[in-house]
């Protein structure tokens, strides 16, 4: 069967797929359906695997959830073929969340865990701030708080490095609000106190988000917690609003739950009721088992408390239909194996923890690494589009080797150390400076003329010099290579690290102690 779409008709649909987010969700279905028909027609894996997200993304709406894992399945594969790491990422997220919702917790971690390690590896930071997120609702649901703990703050971390991301306070102030339950549930008071503080200070700077229905329904429970009946009074209000104007039950069950479980503890069950109603609406009966469950055992609560019992009688045959003995098992193999995998990969995640934590370099608390790759690219792209000069300095310690044999590493570390702060000195408007890695280092230097960059290259020169006397090893210095222009089409950041790379070695393979600044590496020919 031959398509009978054009070429431009097909990008056409295809792109209103892709930004039509906000349609009804019934007329965005009819459109996924075309693209997915079309490339059935076509026999296009590409196209089908874009439309197998999108169509499992429209069926997760409408709760069809079995119809959702299906798209969301078949679609992996090529997605991964044609490396859409963005979209396969989102699979992977989308389908964790269906197959935590109807409780089957083993495989849903391994989809989240792959997510994860698509985001990373890809660069997706955005992304990779959502997956952890589901993931650590995932240990919290099976009472794994530090492991929830440590995905969450992980997220944080990854979303803080965002550089553009829609709503990204409102989801800080959210996963803030989430780790302060985390907190409560491990019964740290300090780190809830403290967590509490971090929160409303948040808060305080985006008064937009003061009743974030995550950040409310938090705070009331601290509120009881702490036993600020005041405060406590008002967050209730605030609670149960931000509850009946909630779009999004199932992104915010967990605080659903806890704002039903405040209620009941406060013993207004009908308002407990309405609540639980809104929620089942929402979850679907029998659609999503886990949440669902969850909602029973709720109701049966409620039910015992007032002595409904025929009412009690019907949930609990419910419940029982629903529920079965395999759903215990898969907690306990989940917990199994979650431990086993947490052994086996502590110090890969403490290490990616450690490194996002922080753009700054451990020893010498100056930026790293990772932060310097970022305003590397920032300050490139920037220099290019309004025609400035960037210049790139590579600097290290001459004869540092020798320096560690002779004095120790500990006297090598203080001379890295001691570089860092003279680093910082220089440090102006348009000057970036960061630690690349052992005893080398690199300046930033933005819509700077050769003479301004020379005379800071000077200065810190100089500064060794002083270095190498206050520690009392002597001579101590440095050499400097430069790269300095406008960067033109084509290029890219690496052409000016590996261009001051070279001049660097140039001046070490000549003399040492010295410095060359650069337009183009031709230069280092002469």
């Amino acid at each position: 069967m031959n398509s009978q779409m054009n070429d431009k008709d097909l990008q056409t649909l295809l792109e209103e797929v892709k930004s039509q987010t906000n349609l009804d969700t019934e007329e965005r279905l009819k459109l996924c359906q075309k693209l997915y028909y079309e490339a059935e027609l076509r026999r296009d894996s590409y196209l089908m695997g874009i439309a197998c997200l999108y169509l499992g993304e429209c069926c997760y709406r409408q709760k069809m959830a079995d119809s959702s894992y299906s798209y969301l399945s078949r679609g992996l594969q090529s997605l991964d073929t044609f490396e859409e790491w963005e979209l396969l990422s989102r699979s992977y997220n989308m389908i964790g969340l269906l197959l935590q919702f109807q409780g089957n917790f083993m495989h849903a971690l391994d989809y989240f865990m792959e997510g994860i390690k698509v985001a990373q590896e890809h660069g997706i930071v955005g992304k990779a701030a959502t997956l952890c997120q589901n993931f650590s609702a995932l240990c919290e649901s099976v009472g794994e708080y530090e492991e929830a703990l440590q995905y969450r703050e992980m997220g944080m971390v990854f979303l803080q490095s965002c550089i553009e991301e829609e709503n990204k306070e409102e989801k800080l102030i959210t996963i803030r609000a989430r780790l302060l339950r985390l907190y409560m549930r491990l019964g740290q008071v300090k780190n809830a106190a403290a967590e509490m503080k971090r929160l409303e200070a948040q808060i305080e700077e985006c008064p937009q988000y003061a009743d974030l229905f995550a950040a409310v329904t938090i705070q009331l429970e601290y509120a009881r917690k702490t036993q600020n009946k005041p405060r406590e009074q008002v967050l209730r209000e605030k609670a149960l609003k931000g509850f009946w104007e909630c779009k999004h039950i199932l992104g915010y069950f967990d605080e659903c739950i806890m704002l039903t479980k405040y209620l009941m503890e406060s013993k207004d069950y009908d308002t407990a009721e309405e609540v639980l109603a809104v929620m089942e609406a929402a979850v679907g009966k029998g659609v999503y088992a886990e949440l669902y469950l969850q909602i029973l055992r709720y109701r049966i609560e409620i039910y015992e408390q007032q002595n409904r019992a025929e009412e009690l009688a019907e949930a609990t045959r419910l419940y029982f239909r629903l529920s079965c003995t395999q759903r215990t098992e898969m907690k306990k193999s989940y917990c199994s194996v979650l431990q086993l995998r947490s052994e086996l990969r502590q110090e890969e995640v403490n290490n990616i923890f450690l490194t996002l934590k922080a753009g700054t370099d451990e020893l010498t608390g100056i930026p790293n690494r990772r932060k310097l790759n970022e305003e590397a690219d920032r300050l490139f792209e920037k220099a290019y589009k309004e025609g400035k000069l960037l210049g790139v300095e590579m600097l290290d310690i001459d004869h540092f080797k020798e320096c560690n044999d002779n004095y120790g590493h500990q006297m090598g570390d203080k001379c890295i150390r001691k570089l860092a702060e003279a680093l910082n000195r220089i440090k102006v408007k348009n000057v970036f400076c960061a630690r690349y890695g052992g005893d080398e280092f690199v300046v930033l230097y933005y819509d700077m003329q050769d003479e301004e960059i020379l005379e800071s290259c000077k200065i810190l020169q100089e500064s060794v010099y002083k270095i190498g006397e206050e520690l009392g090893i002597g001579n101590l210095s440095i050499s400097q290579g430069v790269m300095n222009r406008i960067p033109v089409s084509g290029n890219r950041i690496w052409d000016f690290t590996a261009a001051a790379d070279e001049a660097l070695y140039w001046v070490k393979d000549r003399s040492r102690d010295d410095i060359r600044l650069i337009h183009h590496k031709k230069e280092l020919e002469r």
